[in-house]
Parts: C-alpha cells; structure tokens; sequence
C-alpha cells in the first residue's frame, strides 16, 4: 500500500509540474528576447573631456590614449588641422567609441563608458490558458572596459560610480505561438 501511495504522489506531482512549467520559456531564451527587443546590451553614449591643460586628469587622459592606440581600439585620423588632432574608433571599438578629439589641448572622449544590460531574470510566471507568459527581470548598469577603466578620471567617474549600483525592475509579457516566444500580450 506505501509503494502506491509513494507512486500516486510522484506521479501527481510529476504531473503538476508538467501542467506548470512545461512547454514554459527558459530563463535564457527569456534573456535572449528581451535583449534583442530592447537593443541589449545597450551602450551608453557620453562626452567626457580633461582639463584645464596641466591637469592631472589630462595626463591621465593622454595615456588612455596612447593605450587604446596601441591596443588597437582606435587610430589616428585625418584632422582639419589648427592644433587638432582626431582619434577614430576600429572596428575592434566601433559600437563603443564615436571619436576622440584635442582641441587647444582639451582632449573629449565621445562614446560608452558602460552598457544597460538584463543583470537577472527573476522570475516567469506561465498561464498556459492563453500561451502567455510574464517575466520579471533586473536591468542595471555594466562598465565597458577598456573605457570605463580609462576615462573613469573625474566627475564623470563619481555619476557613474552612484548610477552603476542602481537597478531598475521590469516586467515584459511573452505569448508563445507555432514560431516560438516573441514579445506581445
């Protein structure tokens, strides 16, 4: 009589389980959804400048530059001259950095210092009635290296430092259809 009632019980709660979580989303196939339908990870694009010259933080500033040049994320590029100079993102940094720029030996930063990404996914509740399920997931900020690390030298390091311990949550609807999971509700 045990071992029926021991079978009853793993065979109604195997059921249960089926009838909850299956033909469900993965928690990484989640992800991948939400990453593709917002643009993560999502660089955030910023200006960051050094001076006044003699600076600390444009010495600092220089030697990003002279690292990054001989990393090969950027090169040197064509200027329109007058004490100017013009750094220009490679491929290997191209979705990150839009230029870098000395003007009257004021050296500007344009590009990411971090990206937005989904940090968690933290829970998915199915309703297999409707082929739908919610997802709950934690966005927040993520440095993008080498830059955040080298360009991190002043005020700009402070407002990121603050900004990158915040974490915003959300909630998306998924409906499963004959192609799979897409976004709608």
């Amino acid at each position: 009589m045990r071992r029926v009632s021991a079978c009853l019980l793993i065979l109604i709660t195997g059921s249960f389980l089926l009838a909850v979580g299956g033909g469900g989303i993965s928690e990484e196939d989640a992800r991948k959804i939400i990453s593709h339908y917002f643009g993560y990870p999502k660089p955030l694009m910023n200006i960051v400048h050094a001076g006044p010259a003699g600076s600390p933080d444009l010495q600092k500033f220089v030697k990003a530059i002279d690292r990054l040049l001989k990393e090969g994320y950027i090169k040197n590029a064509p200027h329109a001259g007058g004490g100017e100079k013009y750094y220009a993102p490679t491929s290997k940094s191209k979705n990150y950095v839009t230029g870098i720029y000395i003007k009257d030996s004021f050296p500007i930063y344009e590009g990411a210092l971090c990206n937005e990404v989904v940090k968690t996914i933290d829970d998915i509740r199915y309703d297999r009635q409707k082929d739908t399920a919610t997802v709950a997931f934690t966005t927040g900020l993520e440095p993008v290296e080498p830059f955040y690390s080298l360009f991190c030298i002043n005020r700009y390091c402070d407002y990121f430092g603050d900004k990158m311990k915040k974490t915003e949550r959300q909630k998306l609807q998924l409906r499963k259809s004959g192609n799979g999971w897409s976004i709608g509700g």
